[in-house]
C-alpha cells in the first residue's frame, strides 16, 4: 500500500509537469508493462474520493433542481466506476492502431490514469467547497461547468500531446473523442 502512495504521488507530479507545459514526466512514472497495469491502482486509492464525489453530487442536484429526487444505486455507483477507469484505455487502444501510435499506448494510459487522480482531487475539492456551505450553488456549478471541464479539456490534450507525438491537428481530436464518448456513454447509463 505504501508503494501504492509513492506511486501516487509520481503520477500526480507526472500530471502537474505535463499540466504546467514542463518536462520530464517520463522521468516519474513507469511506462513500462508492469507500470500500466500498476497505472489502474489509480482506481483503487481514488476509489474513496470517487464515492465522496457522487454522493456530492447528489446532494447538490437535490439541492439545486427543483423535485429532483435521489435514486442513487449501487450498481450506478459501480457503473460510474467501470466507466471512470476502463472506457478509457478501451477507446485509446482503438484510437492508437488506427493513428499508427500503437507502441505509445501503454505511456498514454498510464499518465491519463494519473491524471483522472489529479482530476477527481479537483472536482472533490469543489464539491466539498459547496458541501461546506463555502460555495453557493451557482458558483459550483460553474466552477464545476467551465473551470474544471477547462481544465479537463486541457490536461486530456496536454497528455495525448506529450504521450502520442501526434501534430497539433491530430492531438486535438484524440484528446476529444474519448471525452465524447464518456458523455455518450453516460448519457445511455442514466
Amino acid at each position: 500500500m505504501i508503494r501504492l502512495f509513492a506511486e501516487t504521488w509520481l503520477g500526480l507530479k507526472a500530471t502537474l509537469n505535463v499540466f504546467s507545459l514542463r518536462e520530464g514526466w517520463e522521468n516519474q512514472l513507469n511506462v513500462s508493462a508492469t507500470g500500466f497495469v500498476r497505472s489502474f491502482g489509480a482506481a483503487l486509492i481514488s476509489l474513496p474520493l470517487l464515492v465522496f464525489i457522487i454522493f456530492g453530487f447528489e446532494r447538490f442536484y437535490v439541492e439545486a433542481i427543483t423535485d429532483y429526487e435521489s435514486t442513487l444505486t449501487l450498481s450506478q455507483i459501480a457503473l460510474q466506476f467501470v466507466q471512470t477507469w476502463l472506457v478509457f484505455p478501451v477507446i485509446a487502444y482503438i484510437l492508437t492502431r488506427l493513428t499508427g501510435t500503437g507502441p505509445r499506448f501503454v505511456p498514454w494510459v498510464v499518465l491519463h490514469n494519473w491524471s483522472v487522480v489529479f482530476l477527481l482531487l479537483l472536482l472533490g475539492f469543489l464539491i466539498s467547497l459547496y458541501l461546506a456551505g463555502l460555495s453557493s450553488i451557482a458558483s459550483t456549478g460553474f466552477s464545476i461547468a467551465f473551470i474544471y471541464e477547462g481544465i479537463r479539456y486541457y490536461l486530456y490534450f496536454r497528455v495525448a500531446q506529450v504521450t502520442l507525438g501526434l501534430p497539433l491537428l491530430w492531438t486535438i481530436p484524440m484528446a476529444a473523442i474519448p471525452i465524447v464518448a464518456n458523455r455518450a456513454l453516460a448519457m445511455l447509463i442514466y
